[in-house]
């Protein structure tokens, strides 16, 4: 069985992915709770100010496009 940091138990693996990793460190839940947490600060840091966020590595734009859903300020453009 695999083992997973959450809290209530082990994570498990998606089967497709058993061969390539041995445990999940960050559920999804842990995942979207810290984008929110993130986007609250942003939002709070750059309120009133213009803010321009730029996706350099791979692997960013999907954490940018979670950012931007999570976020009211980012959407109002």
């Amino acid at each position: 069985m695999h083992k997973g940091s959450d809290c209530h138990g082990p994570t498990p693996v998606p089967k497709r992915w058993e061969k390539e990793i041995e445990q999940v460190l960050i559920t999804q839940e842990q995942l979207a709770e810290r984008v929110a947490e993130l986007t609250r600060q942003i939002e709070r840091d750059y309120k009133g100010k213009e803010l321009v966020i730029v996706s350099l590595l791979n692997g960013t734009v999907m954490f940018l496009a979670d950012l931007d859903r999570k976020s009211t300020r980012l959407n109002s453009s």
